[in-house]
């Protein structure tokens, strides 16, 4: 038996990046099924599971928004940072008044995006060894995370 969810998705902004743009950030005008189901592992995952989309619906009018940002180009030095902790004296931070640290970066964004979601999940075959593994336990709590806004991870 396959239980089927339908969800709306919605939100100020959203970038679905076109991995072919490399500099720029240019969003998909439509979420790929790969980013529904990586928002949906981020509500409920489990090795259990594999999540299927069926059909992905445009409610609002596609909006593009172009934003300019400044990021910094380098990464904390990660031997620098432990030697901080022991109680080192070199400075581990990066500071954005550096003119060199930083860059500046477009992004073209979707605006006041909202979409209907259709999935289902199936079950792998790779499962704890409870008695309750089923797919009517996944359910519920996929179900229950869903009418409560929880999720474990945010991007």
């Amino acid at each position: 038996m396959s239980y089927g969810f339908k969800i709306i998705v919605e939100g100020d902004y959203a970038c679905f990046t076109r991995p072919e743009m490399k500099v720029e950030r240019v969003s998909y005008d439509v979420p790929t099924p790969s980013a529904i189901e990586g928002l949906l592992k981020s509500i409920y995952w489990k090795p259990a599971i594999r999540y299927i989309v069926d059909k992905i619906v445009v409610y609002n009018p596609i909006k593009f928004i172009n934003i300019r940002r400044n990021e910094v180009k380098n990464k904390v030095n990660l031997s620098i940072l432990k030697n901080k902790m022991k109680g080192g004296d070199k400075d581990p931070s990066i500071y954005s008044g550096d003119r060199t640290e930083i860059s500046q970066r477009a992004s073209m964004l979707l605006k006041d995006v909202k979409y209907g979601i259709e999935f289902h999940f199936e079950m792998t075959g790779i499962c704890s060894d409870n008695e309750d593994e089923t797919e009517e336990k996944h359910y519920n709590i996929l179900l229950r995370r869903l009418q409560n806004g929880q999720c474990f991870r945010q991007f």
